[in-house]
């Protein structure tokens, strides 16, 4: 009698696995394939050591340098690694860096992104994790976390935009 039991278990099992396995082969038959990404498009341009000045009524207003860039003439931007921004104003100069950075061709606006770190002639320091500049309004602001430094002052802040 035990025997028979062990028998009817073991038929039992070899069923169960049976069943188990052909509706596992179905369900894995009605997957749908999976999508097969499209390569990003190539640039136009590959541009190593980047240097472009803007320029009002013949004064210097920022120059923009980085250690490369892709030009995508088709979408209007150009992809930067390593970016440098120096801004120059009457009311004093700033340096811009970041380890990325994505600038709009026409309008000349820039989004920088990782590890932005921007520094005053007059010792301030700020440092956030994107930044946009709006070239024609002469500002720039982010939404993300900011640090604001000083000698003997440090700031914090959910988010800046200096006008």
């Amino acid at each position: 009698m035990r025997r028979l039991s062990t028998v009817f278990l073991i038929c039992f099992l070899a069923v169960l696995a049976g069943l188990s396995g052909v509706v596992a082969w179905r369900v894995m038959a009605r997957r749908t394939p999976a999508t097969v990404q499209q390569p990003a498009p190539q640039a136009e341009y590959q541009i190593k050591e980047v240097h472009i000045n803007e320029t009002l009524d013949g004064n210097l207003r920022w120059s923009l340098n980085a250690d490369q860039a892709e030009v995508y003439e088709k979408k209007g931007i150009t992809l930067m690694r390593n970016v440098v921004i120096q801004v120059f104003s009457r009311d004093g100069d700033w340096t811009v860096t970041s380890d990325e950075g994505t600038l709009n061709n026409a309008p000349r606006d820039v989004a920088l992104t990782g590890n932005v770190v921007i520094r005053a002639s007059d010792g301030l320091e700020m440092r956030t994790g994107t930044l946009a500049w709006h070239n024609e309004r002469r500002t720039h602001q982010t939404d993300d976390a900011v640090e604001l430094r000083r000698p003997r002052t440090t700031i914090t802040a959910r988010e800046i935009s200096v006008h």
